[in-house]
């Protein structure tokens, strides 16, 4: 993602389900929207559907745990670097099996993954509060930014 680049070749790119902000250095996914808007053609757009911050401090819950068939799924969620990250770590339970797993992903503010993409090159932006265009206010979905280059 820091390094595909493919200039002027695409008319749509779309990042979906949170797959954004995984990076430790936010120049990281500067780059990377960079690297989206440049491999668009002129008047190309770019979609990112993700978790935004402010659904992440309204429905935030410490601890969770759900159960998938016979697997028992615990969730754990920590907020770091003053809302900047959210730290999870997921214990998956299958009879005498468990395995873990953690993982750290930035969160944006619609405010911020906007700006993010006007200092990348978009000169049009959008923000959806779910991909059925709904208004992003405190009733919103998910977030979901659409550039346009």
């Amino acid at each position: 993602m820091r390094e595909y680049r493919v200039p002027n070749s695409f008319d749509v790119i779309i990042n979906m389900f949170g797959s954004f902000g995984y990076f430790e250095n936010p120049d990281d996914d500067r780059k990377v929207v960079t690297n989206m808007c440049q491999s668009l053609r002129a008047g190309g757009q770019f979609l990112i559907e993700t978790a935004g911050k402010e659904i992440v401090a309204r429905d935030f819950q410490e601890m969770e745990w759900s159960e998938v068939g016979d697997l028992l799924v615990l969730s754990e969620r920590k907020v770091s670097q003053n809302w900047g990250r959210i730290e999870t770590r997921w214990i998956v339970i299958q009879g005498t099996k468990r395995v873990e797993h953690r993982v750290s992903v930035r969160s944006y503010s619609a405010a911020e993954l906007s700006s993010l993409l006007f200092d990348c090159g978009f000169s049009k932006v959008q923000v959806y509060g779910s991909l059925d265009g709904i208004e992003y206010d405190q009733r919103a979905q998910r977030l979901v930014v659409v550039g346009r280059k």
